[in-house]
């Protein structure tokens, strides 16, 4: 299985990845009904239906919880936990019917494993998922989700295991991609350790997977932002060479500008737009393009932003300030 993944990321690496980022969910079960006619099929999908209704009541519920409090917010609350527990108690009643009549149905343990795992019974959610796969080990939903929980839990390595058959029983879900991509940027030790590789070329192996998502599902918001704000991880370069360093740090800023943009493109809302504007704004600071900063910063005008605003502000005064005081450097700056 080490071999599957290391051939993964072997073929992600062999194409031109400079040039395919310049052209730049919660998560669910992953399942994948098919319209069909039989009875036990159409009985699942009306279970998930009933999971999927119970879930949006309850939000509903959580949501009228944060409005006005009540004169007596105690009893409220004991009242909202109680409907609240006996809607997912009806949601997990029907589940063990279901698969009390037909055990042997993988999808149907794919999917109350997720609601299991939605409502944070994790253990239970697990060993649905391992007799899922071993009644229908070609599901790529449940490698999948297997891939979560471990990535969770641990150990790494069964994640990346998980993930990466995940990709090889259905290479054209982008889902998968992601996922693979964040737990190797977050765990890039244990990571490299599986892979024996050092850290810094997990990064990259992780953004290849992150590019890969994004070429199958290139109009995803999350994603797109996720790649973006994966370069912040990147340690800046500090060889014997400042000024090769500096060049480095300059290549590198504008690969995470250019994943801005396009995240800046496919924002779906104004908050979203000056979310990306602040970190924009970051980029071109630290590269000495201070008009550039600027400007961004000029952009965000939301107050849920003015605490980081204003401390970019001052931190760009004292960078500029630093500039115009240094001495000349005897080489011309590089552009």
């Amino acid at each position: 299985m080490n071999d599957l993944l290391a051939g993964l990321l072997s073929a992600l690496l062999s194409t031109n990845q400079t040039a395919a980022a310049s052209n730049l969910l919660a998560k669910h079960t992953g399942i994948q009904l098919k319209i069909a006619s039989d009875p036990l099929t159409l009985e699942l999908k009306r279970l998930m239906d009933m999971d999927d209704q119970a879930r949006e009541e309850i939000d509903e519920m959580l949501q009228k919880e944060q409005g006005p409090k009540p004169d007596q917010p105690e009893i409220k609350k004991l009242t909202t936990d109680t409907v609240i527990e006996k809607k997912l108690d009806a949601v997990k009643n029907a589940y063990d019917d279901f698969i009390a009549k037909h055990p042997s149905y993988a999808k149907a343990r794919i999917a109350y494993g997720a609601f299991l795992n939605e409502i944070s019974h994790e253990d239970a959610a697990l060993a649905q998922w391992l007799k899922a796969k071993e009644l229908d080990p070609s599901d790529p939903a449940v490698w999948n989700n297997l891939g979560d929980y471990y990535g969770h839990n641990g150990p790494v390595t069964n994640a990346l295991i998980h993930y990466a058959k995940a990709i090889q029983l259905n290479p054209e879900e982008p889902t998968y991609y992601w996922n693979l991509g964040t737990v190797m940027y977050q765990y890039r030790h244990a990571s490299g350790t599986f892979l024996n590789k050092e850290p810094i070329k997990v990064m990259d192996d992780a953004m290849a997977l992150y590019r890969k998502a994004l070429q199958l599902s290139p109009n995803n918001f999350l994603l797109s932002a996720d790649y973006a704000q994966s370069f912040y991880g990147f340690p800046k370069p500090a060889t014997s060479d400042p000024a090769a360093d500096s060049k480095t740090l300059r290549q590198r800023a504008d690969l995470a500008l250019a994943a801005w943009t396009n995240a800046y493109l496919l924002a779906r809302d104004d908050v979203e737009r000056q979310g990306v504007q602040i970190h924009y704004a970051r980029w071109t600071m630290d590269t000495g393009r201070f008009a550039e900063s600027q400007a961004a910063l000029n952009a965000v005008t939301n107050l849920m932003f003015k605490t980081t605003k204003d401390t970019l502000l001052k931190k760009m005064a004292r960078m500029e300030s630093k500039a115009t005081n240094a001495p000349a450097s005897p080489s011309a700056p590089i552009r």
